[in-house]
């Protein structure tokens, strides 16, 4: 009989073990210090597509950007921004317009105009659609 005993109490201690309220408070809640290495992550370039990164425009508006030369034809379309390793814009990567198979070209940020065309901004440019041609072609995406 006394095994029984023995046997109910020790299936109880079970249940009565999480009845009891924890005996040290939960800890705190812990902030992280991001390492500058990190900036460099989808949440820092969300913020530098919201600022102004080159031309007065932002990273956002130059990948939506169309080039067109001074006479307002569209040469091509803002592929992306190309960056140096210190973040730093050096360039833009352009997709010619009506090339088979599609070429993309990468052109200085020199000479550059930005146009306000109704809710667009085109990227004005000197530069004509042979000189475009000329230049060497670029990987789409890097």
């Amino acid at each position: 009989m006394s095994h029984r005993y023995l046997f109910l109490a020790l299936l109880t201690l079970p249940i009565a073990a999480c009845d009891k309220a924890p005996s040290q408070p939960a800890p705190a809640a812990t902030t992280a210090v991001v390492p500058a290495a990190a900036a460099a992550t989808p949440m820092a370039a969300n913020a530098a597509n919201a600022q102004n990164v080159a031309l007065g425009l932002t990273e956002v508006q130059l990948r939506d950007a169309d080039l067109i030369d001074v006479n307002g034809v569209d040469l091509g379309d803002v592929e992306y921004v190309e960056r140096a390793s210190d973040g730093t814009i050096t360039g833009l990567v352009i997709e010619v317009d009506n090339t088979d198979p599609d070429r993309f070209v990468l052109i200085s940020l020199d000479g550059l105009e930005p146009v306000r065309r109704g809710d667009d901004v085109d990227l004005r440019t000197t530069i004509t659609r042979e000189e475009l041609m000329a230049l060497p072609e670029v990987p789409r995406r890097r």
